[in-house]
């Protein structure tokens, strides 16, 4: 594997890792407002 190779890898890995966890947070901000919504 060439250098090259390993860092458009690496930054795939890195944009996917971010993806993820953006998209984890999203569902927790989601989550919080719904129970603060259901709390009288």
């Amino acid at each position: 594997m060439t250098w090259a190779m390993l860092q458009v890898h690496w930054d795939g890995q890195i944009a996917y890792h971010q993806l993820i966890s953006a998209g984890i947070n999203h569902e927790r901000e989601r989550a919080g407002q719904h129970l603060l919504a259901a709390d009288p």
